[in-house]
């Protein structure tokens, strides 16, 4: 089988590719970057652009393409907040160029994301389902929601099964950029306090990499007869709000320690988009055959191993945190 996917070196895509070769698949790796010899057979480096309608009909023909799984994107909210118009360029025509390259050859199976921005702010104690009603107030939240809608929209008008995988927070490798997981950790591995002035009762809801890599293989793999027309498809190993994952940290290291005030937390001045309550993956396991493989105690504990690792490693992250003491 063999699989087209972009961003085949970013953060997710570097899991993805070596599970899914791992599997046996072909991996085209579709890419703007310079194309460099891998010394792998099953894995080839293409340049293109993902706004090249015609190259990428053109490299999905010559090589067969048997499914995409898009991953590039502006995949931060709040660089999505500072560049909206970038952010719904790359995010949303870009998927609809995928789509149709996809579309014009024949590929039915086409696998891209949404995110708990994209369910927006719909209320604590409103169930996360797959019939959730989106209120996303940001243009990074509204791209999100039109990736859901768009692989319904194709599915639905010409007969193909794309799917649209929902995620919420991704860890499991050390990394710099804000995710409230890693915030933690990074205090409690340097031994600073954690300070916020509001927060305690954020909910959130997470999912391991490794979690999200084998929910990728499943839905390339699901039978069509097995996809809903509406293409859509929650994927989260845990639910968990501020003070319990707090707790949790405190279990790991007892020496830890914060300060965070009440309430919800607010991003960029105005109320978190993360107020959802639990989410649920019913329609994920029955459908697609995927299963959580965390739970918030075992999923802090293989984290907490990574930081270690990187600090036995001397690989910690040194900036992109504030509120530490």
């Amino acid at each position: 089988m063999r699989i087209l996917c972009d961003a085949c070196r970013s953060y997710v895509g570097k899991v993805v590719v070596k599970d899914l070769l791992a599997k046996g698949y072909t991996v085209i790796n579709y890419t703007r970057a310079k194309v460099e010899d891998s010394g792998d057979p099953n894995f080839i480096g293409i340049h293109g652009e993902l706004d090249d309608l015609s190259r990428l009909a053109r490299v999905m023909k010559d090589y067969k393409v048997d499914a995409v799984v898009h991953l590039a994107a502006q995949s931060s909210p709040f660089v999505g907040h500072a560049v909206p118009y970038e952010t719904a360029k790359v995010n949303f025509m870009d998927t609809v160029t995928i789509l149709e390259a996809a579309r014009l050859v024949g590929v039915n199976r086409v696998i891209m994301f949404s995110s708990d921005c994209g369910v927006g702010s719909v209320g604590v104690d409103v169930p996360v389902t797959v019939k959730v009603r989106n209120r996303p107030y940001s243009v990074y939240g509204v791209t999100k929601t039109a990736c859901e809608l768009l692989a319904g929209a194709y599915n639905h008008s010409y007969n193909m099964s794309c799917i649209t995988l929902r995620i919420p927070h991704i860890i499991g490798q050390v990394r710099t950029p804000f995710e409230v997981s890693t915030e933690i950790m990074y205090a409690a591995i340097n031994g600073k306090k954690l300070v916020k002035e509001e927060g305690i009762d954020t909910p959130y809801a997470f999912l391991h990499l490794d979690s999200l890599s084998a929910a990728i293989a499943d839905a390339i793999e699901a039978p069509k007869d097995k996809i809903r027309k509406e293409g859509l498809y929650n994927v989260c190993d845990y639910n968990a709000n501020m003070k319990e994952l707090l707790e949790e940290m405190k279990k790991l290291e007892p020496s830890f320690e914060w300060e965070v005030g009440p309430g919800y937390e607010t991003v960029n001045g105005i109320e978190s988009e993360f107020l959802q309550g639990k989410w649920y993956c019913d329609e994920t396991t029955e459908e697609l055959g995927w299963k959580s493989k965390y739970t918030l105690e075992s999923g802090f504990k293989a984290f907490w191993a990574e930081w270690l690792k990187a600090k036995k490693d001397g690989k910690l992250p040194q900036t992109g945190f504030i509120g530490l003491k």
